[in-house]
């Protein structure tokens, strides 16, 4: 069986920080959790870029300066009302630590990336979660790929989000989300 790809580095990074920059306006000294840092190199470019001092927590299992912690761990451990904005740029779909936040009950922005190729694969937590059958999946892994956006959106309406953003980076293959849930 064929493995869904993943991007092993950081692809877009002019994009990603746009993102980042207009994810934080309007919140004043923004707290920021870094689910996966590679040394916090974006969320340092966003500083320089807005001017703002942003207080930021790393999380990595590897990179220089950072919490070395799996994520899903602190994500599970850490009082998620001590940040404002949580960063889920993984190499590959978040998909676990998505759904460990939304169950959570996170109230704040959530920025991301999914990384898919056209002809790739979503996970099936995410396909199933938003609404495809267990079964559906199984038969055709590549089907949820075709309706990716419909399912993180019908996902995203189980935890009542109030705004999402999505932008599409190099014919679809990478979709960026903020959204806000209140």
């Amino acid at each position: 069986m064929r493995q869904p790809f993943t991007q092993k580095h950081s692809s877009a990074f002019s994009a990603k920080v746009d993102l980042r920059a207009r994810a934080i306006e309007g919140i004043d000294n923004p707290r920021i959790l870094d689910a996966y840092s590679a040394g916090s190199a974006l969320w340092r470019a966003v500083e320089k870029l807005t001017g703002k001092t942003l207080r930021t927590l790393s999380l990595d299992t590897t990179a220089e300066g950072t919490f070395k912690i799996d994520n899903r761990i602190a994500l599970r451990g850490l009082d998620l009302d001590l940040f404002d904005v949580i960063d889920l740029d993984a190499y590959g779909t978040p998909w676990p630590q998505l759904d460990i936040v939304m169950r959570r009950g996170f109230r704040g922005t959530l920025v991301g990336t999914c990384i898919r190729l056209n002809r790739g694969w979503i996970s099936k937590g995410l396909a199933v979660s938003g609404g495809m059958s267990a079964e559906m999946y199984k038969a055709c892994p590549p089907l949820a790929s075709r309706f990716a956006k419909e399912i993180l959106l019908n996902y995203l309406c189980l935890f009542r989000v109030d705004m999402v953003r999505l932008y599409h980076y190099r014919r679809g293959r990478y979709m960026y989300f903020s959204f806000e849930v209140k």
